[in-house]
């Protein structure tokens, strides 16, 4: 491979690892999504590589996407291979949001190998059909 090339290659890692870790910071604060533009261009006025810089594009919809996309399907995956090896409580709160959509939140609790115990978001699933007995 050329020495062009692998530099290419390796500014466009880069770039996506800036993208993912926005995305990151973005989810673990529970930031507005819009803020991701903001954000990106505060990343930008710091002294980082320009042909990194240029390839690096993380506005509201591509952390959006990087969100749900990659990094919820990664600890999703990573949950369950933990929830397949032990046992586990599954708890389930119903609510309904300001457009009267109903949606149920599951959240899984199982106890870590340091014998502390671990809730963990695991789904959220819109309820088409319920009813009250």
């Amino acid at each position: 491979m050329h020495k062009l090339s692998e530099e290419v290659l390796a500014n466009e890692w880069c770039a996506r690892k800036v993208e993912i870790l926005i995305s990151l910071f973005t989810a673990k604060h529970n930031l507005a999504l819009s803020l991701s533009d903001d954000l990106l261009d505060f990343i930008k006025r710091l002294d980082i590589n320009e042909k990194i810089q240029d390839k690096i594009t993380c506005g509201t919809t591509k952390c959006t996407a990087i969100i749900c996309n990659i990094t919820g399907k990664f600890g999703s995956n990573n949950l369950v291979s933990i929830l397949q090896k032990q046992q586990f409580s599954l708890l389930i709160d119903e609510s309904t949001d300001i457009a009267t959509c109903k949606n149920s939140a599951l959240v899984a609790r199982y106890q870590k190998k340091d014998y502390t115990i671990r809730d963990q978001f695991f789904a959220l699933i819109e309820v088409n059909y319920s009813f009250t007995i």
